[in-house]
């Protein structure tokens, strides 16, 4: 359980790293999205290495990224609710996994 939630961590963590160097302007969209896979990603990091499961850095990266992608969409006046439940609901589910692994 720990290998999965670390693999979806990471993996989440760098899709939206990546979507965030894609983007041609940055805003503050922009950092909160890249502040919170920072810290999905330091977690990831500190829970495997050093062994320490800090659940709170992961829920406070994941609520850092849900927060970007929000701003983001009033930003461009192009805000899909379900969308953000969705993700809403995959971050839960990745934070749940991470935290039964320990």
């Amino acid at each position: 359980m720990k290998i999965i939630g670390a693999v979806l961590a990471v993996f989440y963590a760098g899709v939206m790293l990546f979507a965030v160097c894609r983007e041609k302007s940055k805003s503050v969209s922009s950092v909160l999205i890249a502040a919170g896979s920072l810290l999905v990603l330091a977690y990831t990091l500190l829970d495997l290495i050093r062994g320490q499961n800090l659940i709170l850095i992961m829920i406070i990266g994941m609520l850092g990224i849900s927060a970007g992608a929000l701003v983001n969409g009033v930003r461009q006046k192009n805000l899909h609710l379900h969308h953000h439940v969705i993700r809403l609901a995959a971050e839960t589910v990745i934070t749940v996994i991470c935290w039964l692994g320990k």
